[in-house]
């Protein structure tokens, strides 16, 4: 029996430009974004019957199957592949380990949904030019680039992607102190909605990076001071190149030259702060190669 072992890697907003509102309420965006080696796991076999099991650190959070953006994922595929005349779909045990914290700014709800459609589709087998995009994009903004997991810049809404250079893999900590960021809450407190866009380049080095910035990295700072107590420790911490927190909140990244500053910088943080997670990963330039796995 084939199982399909698929990553869904943590999103990390580089940099988060709120550029306007929309009449409709949504915000238009211009973020810069990459993906982390870490991430949760997903693991997809054929079944009798559909199942969800969730575990790992974080699976107390995912206590409701139904709205699991996994299942979600896994009905809407069905439903578009059923449509486009595919019809031998079977059932499918599905089992998530969830190791990213949740609401927490680092898309582990859409990178779960993305790595569903991604092995879904190797799991049934669909033709390699169907095209999964249109179903990612109606299960949120972010799903269609954690579809493709590669450095990209977001505008709009999220859904206008283009290919953005990472000059190389970049060694980062991620530390999360526990809390969860309803990102409405985030933007409610944001007091300034038209603010400029990302600087052009070519290339996302450290230098451009230190010129741009997370528009509601002081809301959330409003609203949760843990956040600024995050980012004074990876401040404080050697070979530290810029610290600034991911998406909505309330995860923050550090940036470090080498992995060997990393992980002593993850060590000294998760020492200091044991109840947080703290994790020393790579921030990749390309293709994560262990991405998706067939297993008989």
């Amino acid at each position: 029996m084939t199982v399909v072992q698929i990553a869904a890697p943590a999103k990390i907003n580089l940099a988060l430009h709120i550029t306007g509102q929309r009449r409709d309420g949504y915000h238009e965006i211009d973020t810069c974004v990459a993906f982390a080696r870490i991430g949760d796991e997903l693991s997809l076999k054929a079944s009798p019957v559909n199942s969800l099991l969730v575990n790992g650190p974080f699976a107390a959070g995912l206590a409701d199957e139904k709205t699991n953006l996994v299942a979600v994922a896994e009905a809407a595929l069905r439903s578009a592949a059923l449509i486009a005349g595919h019809s031998s779909l079977t059932p499918v045990n599905m089992v998530l380990c969830k190791n990213l914290p949740i609401a927490s700014g680092i898309g582990g709800g859409s990178a779960d949904a993305a790595a569903a459609l991604l092995g879904l589709k190797a799991l049934w087998q669909l033709p390699a030019g169907f095209d999964l995009l249109p179903t990612a994009a109606s299960l949120g903004a972010d799903v269609p680039m954690c579809l493709l997991s590669l450095p990209v810049r977001a505008r709009g809404v999220g859904e206008r992607l283009e290919a953005c250079a990472l000059g190389k893999d970049m060694p980062a900590v991620l530390v999360n102190a526990g809390i969860r960021a309803p990102t409405e809450l985030v933007f409610g407190a944001l007091k300034q909605r038209q603010n400029p866009a990302l600087e052009a380049t070519n290339q996302i080095l450290h230098a451009w990076l230190k010129r741009q910035r997370n528009d509601l990295q002081e809301p959330a700072i409003g609203l949760f001071a843990a956040i600024a107590e995050t980012l004074s420790l990876l401040r404080d911490c050697n070979g530290i190149i810029l610290a600034r927190m991911s998406g909505s909140g309330a995860t923050c990244f550090g940036l470090f030259a080498t992995m060997t500053e990393a992980r002593a910088a993850a060590r000294l943080i998760g020492n200091a702060k044991p109840s947080w997670w703290c994790v020393a990963t790579q921030l990749l330039a390309g293709p994560n190669p262990s991405r998706l796995k067939l297993e008989n």
